[in-house]
């Protein structure tokens, strides 16, 4: 009796290897990626002090086909929030300076995806190309403070397109045929990107900047979720 159940268990574990990612079939899943960093410095005598305070969150969602078994492209959709605090204090003279900004950016876009499977285990390895473009906004806020007292704010407004080719590495492990969670991390590509800044509605500067990218720390890590449906018909 054990001889069967091991018998089907590793016969399970054999179909659903081979027919996770097979031609024809069809993925849907997301992303999330949150960063926090806090810093903070002072001088040895205590009078001088810079706090800052950073975070992002990203979300996305994808969904494939695969044209060839292992082989899958598709569209995708990623939003990412961050905010930013900036305060810096001198206790000698009264005087503060903080500055508060947040930002949003919608980038859509299309993917590719490769897998390779990890021996006859339900580890994948798989490399992912995005090419996304979208544009987003973020709002500033500097206070000069004295004693406690603002006395003097400027707001300012960005206005910001990007265009981004990404190639991103990363592990898929299936917990069935149909259900897959993965990480992948690092920030490997192109960037280039037009902005403009309005001070108190006036529009004061327009930059551009372009450039490679090659990103490993932890605002780079990303955990996803995938589901997998339909089948080869042929």
């Amino acid at each position: 009796m054990r001889s069967i159940l091991c018998i089907l268990f590793f016969s399970c574990l054999s179909f659903t290897n081979l027919a996770q990612t097979e031609k024809g079939r069809m993925m849907l899943g997301g992303q999330v990626n949150y960063y926090q960093n806090e810093n903070r410095q002072e001088d040895k005598n205590g009078n001088q002090k810079n706090e800052t305070e950073y975070t992002s969150l990203l979300l996305g969602i994808r969904g494939g086909y695969f044209i060839y078994n292992d082989v899958a492209f598709g569209l995708l959709v990623n939003f990412n929030s961050t905010t930013n605090t900036d305060l810096r204090t001198n206790s000698m003279f009264g005087q503060d300076v903080k500055r508060n900004s947040t930002g949003k950016m919608l980038l859509p876009g299309v993917f590719a995806r490769y897998y390779k499977p990890l021996g006859k285990s339900n580890f994948r390895f798989f490399v992912q190309l995005d090419i996304l473009y979208g544009s987003g906004s973020s709002e500033s806020t500097a206070e000069n403070i004295s004693n406690g007292t603002v006395i003097n704010e400027q707001k300012s407004n960005t206005t910001e397109k990007q265009v981004q080719i990404v190639v991103n590495p990363g592990i898929s492990y299936f917990i069935t045929r149909s259900v897959a969670i993965e990480t992948y991390f690092g920030n490997f590509g192109y960037s280039t990107s037009r902005s403009k800044i309005f001070v108190d509605g006036n529009l004061e500067q327009e930059s551009s900047s372009s450039g490679f990218n090659t990103g490993l720390n932890l605002s780079n890590i990303y955990f996803g979720l995938n589901f997998y449906f339909g089948q080869n018909k042929e």
